[in-house]
């Protein structure tokens, strides 16, 4: 699909500024040592609010959204399969590689589910998350 940012920029308090007034949650716009930022966007499905961020290295790109734990767990309009849930709830993380190079994704951070999405190794798209500052 196509995410077309509504702020481009590689500089995290650039991004976090501009999109901050549009989601009603505190989100993260973290560096990742092996991407740069390319920029971001805010929508809302159903009720609830997400924030989008896209990150690239040569011609990989990683696209990462963040939404409020308690909107995905009350299973309205977002929701997660009931294993991912509770591994969620379990462990903190959830892992997907099904094929070679293309890996999900999703951890507890504070009170936000946070996906990373990525045509990459899920080793490296893990390193990649762990190497941010």
């Amino acid at each position: 699909g196509n995410l077309v940012p509504q702020v481009t920029s590689s500089d995290p308090s650039v991004v976090q500024a501009f999109l901050q007034p549009s989601v009603d949650f505190r989100f993260n716009v973290p560096k990742m040592k092996r991407y740069t930022l390319v920029g971001g966007t805010s929508t809302v499905y159903g009720k609830h609010h997400l924030a989008h961020l896209v990150y690239k290295h040569d011609k990989d790109v990683v696209y990462f959204y963040q939404a409020r734990f308690r909107d995905v767990a009350e299973g309205t309009s977002l929701s997660l399969p009931a294993d991912v849930l509770n591994e969620l709830k379990l462990t903190g993380w959830y892992f997907e590689n099904h094929i070679p190079d293309c890996s999900l994704i999703v951890w507890l951070s504070d009170s936000l589910v946070c996906c990373v999405i990525a045509d990459v190794s899920k080793d490296q798209l893990l390193a990649s998350l762990q190497e941010s500052e």
